[in-house]
């Protein structure tokens, strides 16, 4: 068993080379931010999205160009004279030209809808960023409790492992006394092997989960903080579920799938103007200096304004099938909000049922520990007055066992679909995780 240990050490330092120290909840979800890459890419399309209006916009606005350009001309020209004969005039001359222009749309249907779907587009970005952030609570929150439940299993396993070798020990001396039976001896050396057994199963349970915790927050962090068994009194909710069901369109989920039936819609708008003319004002000063062989002795100055009117005729039917395929993408988001609005009504609900009888799960495990731990004190006076045996210490002991872990588990599960309800009702913020944090602590592990 020593052997045992000794390896799971050198195990968790393998996985874990730098120095470990217990890890709360917030300081996790903090570093989880800065490192899980999902979350980084995500808060990288945010910044994306904010730029959209930007760049749209900028199509509504006057574009000013200049153009020019210095050549030196060296050649000759062929040309016939008044007499009819070819004759030869050396070329060597320089062309000058500059050219300032301004072009300002005044009418273009097609730009103003595209400036109100980057409005759209940057809206839908940040309910990406915050459907994200859910995710990412609700991942890291779920891995934090992945290893606190293994944590505790392992600590449950040891002290009932500690227990049964005390068992075991007695029930050799009883029958060595001729006080006991070979069965006690052999059942105590069988529940001990399984205590055994399972107590390597967590450890290795609770090493993978670490590794994952880790891989999020890229910190190593062997032990974290647990449960304090009265954080039931900050789940209890009191909202009924039909209260908490109105709520579920401000959850990022539904909010991000109505934003994308509404692109869709100007989509569609921007595909039919394509039908429409545009007007676009064009303003341009140019000088030019022997800008061509027959006016190499010319200098030109321009100063022009005037309109540049567009009328689309005839696309070979294109736009025809452009509305089609915009009009069946708008019909699919409509569809897909339909359905998103649908699933988190329905996870809503399961999260909301799995909360109350999370609860009162915890109610009865935490009797069912109680009454396990009397029961074991019960039994082990028992066997001192006689009236006891080992085998109902050994089943008292397992018992105790049993319901130490059904209460860690109910408490993760209960806390689990608390996160998830505020997730679903748009609610969930680092505020909450802030708020856990208090009830997960140190020294209980």
């Amino acid at each position: 068993m020593m052997m045992r240990k000794k390896c799971m050490a050198l195990v968790l330092a393998a996985i874990f080379p730098l120095q470990a120290q217990a890890l709360g909840l917030l300081e996790g979800y903090q570093l989880a931010r800065e490192h899980d890459p999902q979350f980084r890419m995500a808060q990288a399309a945010l910044n994306e999205g904010a730029t959209l209006p930007g760049i749209s916009r900028a199509q509504l606005l006057p574009n000013v160009s200049a153009f020019a350009s210095r050549s030196k001309i060296n050649g000759s020209q062929e040309a016939p004279n008044v007499l009819g004969k070819v004759t030869e005039t050396p070329l060597d001359y320089r062309s000058e030209s500059r050219q300032l222009q301004l072009r300002q749309p005044l009418f273009n249907v097609y730009r103003v809808l595209d400036y109100k779907q980057s409005h759209l587009k940057a809206d839908q970005a940040e309910s990406e960023f915050d459907v994200e952030q859910n995710r990412l609570i609700n991942r890291y929150l779920a891995s934090y409790l992945d290893v606190q439940l293994h944590q505790q299993n392992v600590r449950f396993a040891e002290a009932l492992v500690a227990s049964l070798r005390e068992v075991l020990k007695f029930a050799r001396k009883q029958y060595q006394l001729g006080e006991g039976t070979v069965i006690d001896v052999s059942d105590a050396e069988a529940k001990l092997a399984i205590a055994e057994a399972r107590l390597i199963e967590s450890e290795g349970l609770l090493a993978e989960a670490t590794q994952g915790l880790s891989s999020m927050t890229g910190q190593p962090a062997v032990s974290i903080h647990a449960i304090d068994p009265q954080i039931k009194g900050l789940l209890v909710i009191s909202k009924d579920l039909q209260q908490l069901k109105e709520k579920t369109e401000d959850a990022p989920e539904v909010r991000r799938s109505r934003q994308l039936v509404e692109i869709a819609e100007v989509e569609l708008k921007k595909i039919r103007s394509n039908h429409l003319p545009t007007l676009d004002l064009v303003a341009s000063k140019s000088y030019s200096q022997a800008e061509s062989v027959s006016t190499r002795d010319q200098t030109t100055r321009q100063n022009v304004i005037g309109f540049q009117l567009n009328i689309p005729l005839l696309a070979g039917g294109q736009l025809y099938y452009q509305g089609e395929a915009g009009r069946a993408r708008l019909e699919r988001a409509e569809a897909e909000s339909d359905n998103t609005r649908q699933q988190v009504q329905l996870e809503l609900a399961k999260s909301y049922h799995g909360l109350q009888s999370g609860l009162r799960k915890i109610d009865g495990y935490v009797r069912s520990v109680q009454a396990s731990e009397v029961l074991v004190k019960a039994s082990r006076k028992g066997i001192d007055v006689g009236v006891r045996t080992t085998v109902d210490l050994l089943d008292a002991e397992e018992q105790l066992y049993t319901s130490r872990r059904n209460l860690v588990e109910a408490q993760n599960q209960a806390v689990a679909n608390w996160i998830r309800l505020k997730s679903l009702q748009g609610e969930l913020r680092e505020a909450d995780v802030a708020e856990l944090d208090k009830w997960f602590v140190s020294g209980k592990n």
